[in-house]
């Protein structure tokens, strides 16, 4: 579990930019959740995005050499015997299955591949504010707001007013979005189906 120091530090590095660059308003009035984008982790299959630290189990029918488990390599590919490196980073299993089918294809003859994630190790989500258990939470498959905020023991305190969620957009800049929690309990702000994303940092005020 990553301490809470370190987490405070990644709130205080990155919701001055969100405030910059993520409100929807001169007012500064952070944009609703239901507007944060989606499928980094998951696309709308509902298929797992495999990630840099994900740990892979890939099957090569009849080949024990080539078969085994891997880590994705910080940049983004996994080293396989004969194939060579194969690119991992952002592909579903099925995707990256049929890259390997074609990397081995000149050296064997119709190659037959499985490919699982055994650890989705990148999973990883931040807690802090008004919750009881504030820290790191690495998820072990898809995860909404709701199931979060309970792995995270739930909100301490009443009177907490606002969720908010740093969350990276596809070009790669965290921006901010936030929520009244009297408008998630009453069912005005529908979350039940707010997927969290690979390096949310949610935040309970």
């Amino acid at each position: 579990m990553q301490p809470l120091k370190s987490i405070l530090m990644l709130m205080a590095l990155v919701i001055p930019g969100a405030c910059k660059h993520g409100n929807s308003s001169p007012a500064g009035i952070a944009q609703d959740l239901s507007t944060a984008p989606k499928g980094k982790t998951y696309n709308d299959y509902g298929d797992y995005l495999i990630d840099v630290n994900d740990l892979l189990h890939i099957h090569v029918q009849g080949n024990k050499d080539i078969s085994g488990s891997y880590r994705v390599s910080p940049s983004g590919y996994v080293s396989l015997p004969v194939a060579g490196m194969v690119r991992a980073k952002g592909l579903s299993e099925l995707s990256l299955r049929d890259s390997i089918m074609i990397k081995l294809r000149p050296h064997m003859s119709g190659p037959r591949v499985s490919v699982a994630v055994a650890e989705p190790s990148s999973y990883i989500v931040y807690f802090t504010g008004l919750v009881h258990r504030p820290g790191t939470i690495l998820l072990g498959g898809r995860t909404t707001l709701l199931q979060g905020l309970s792995l995270a023991g739930g909100w301490t305190n009443p009177s907490a007013t606002r969720v908010i969620l740093i969350r990276e957009t596809p070009e790669g800049v965290k921006k901010r979005y936030e929520s009244a929690l009297d408008s998630i309990r009453s069912g005005d702000t529908y979350v039940d189906n707010f997927w969290l994303e690979r390096g949310d940092l949610v935040i309970i005020e």
